[in-house]
């Protein structure tokens, strides 16, 4: 996948968000990083394994400094390793045969769909119309990976309107305590994903996009 069609991607959105919110200005990403990017996605690397290697690269080093990372290739070593402790997970876990066909992720996004609505979280009742709808469109397989990349939009923003005030306000002072000097928006940015990221590993929510697989 070229660098071109990358940048239309949700992977690479998904990056792109991550990075530049931990980063900094200037808010775009360079035609190197553009590049990484698109290998990462040509070698099927699961996004999540992106993401937390991001996150790793920049936590704060000796004496709680953060680290000053300017390029996307400065995560690069922490996504490879967060990749080998993935792979690492994955043995003796993998349900096709050694040499079988590989295991169509439209299939394990559907199967992770059905486990969250059985039963839905109590604390998230404002999902479940989207979720179904998933399952509907999970079913055809003409549906192409956009929608699916827009579903999974709206969930977060669904996410972020409906969390409680005491969560919100944790996450946001965590945000502003270890990105200390930073300009609000960047702090907003921050807080944001973390908040996301947060409340989709408490209540098990499931993605939609295929790349998260």
């Amino acid at each position: 996948m070229d660098g071109e069609h990358s940048a239309r991607s949700g992977y690479y959105r998904a990056i792109a968000r991550a990075f530049l919110a931990r980063r900094g200005a200037p808010f775009y990403l360079s035609p190197q990083d553009l590049s990484l990017i698109a290998d990462w996605e040509r070698l099927r690397i699961p996004l999540p394994v992106v993401l937390e290697g991001i996150e790793k690269a920049f936590e704060p080093g000796r004496g709680s400094v953060r680290k000053k990372i300017q390029a996307l290739r400065g995560c690069a070593p922490m996504v490879k390793k967060s990749l080998d402790l993935h792979r690492e997970r994955r043995v003796g876990k993998r349900r096709v045969k050694k040499g079988g066909p590989a295991e169509d992720p439209r299939l394990r996004v559907h199967a992770e769909v059905v486990r969250f609505l059985d039963p839905l979280p109590p604390a998230v009742p404002y999902l479940e119309g989207i979720y179904r709808r998933a399952q509907e469109l999970l079913a055809n397989r003409e549906t192409g990976d956009a929608l699916f990349e827009e579903l999974d939009e709206r969930v977060d923003e669904l996410l972020l309107r409906h969390c409680g005030h005491d969560e919100k306000i944790a996450l946001r002072e965590a945000a502003i305590r270890d990105y200390p000097g930073r300009p609000p928006d960047e702090v907003l940015r921050i807080f944001h994903l973390r908040l996301i990221k947060h409340l989709r590993e408490k209540y098990k929510i499931p993605y939609f996009s295929f790349y998260y697989y």
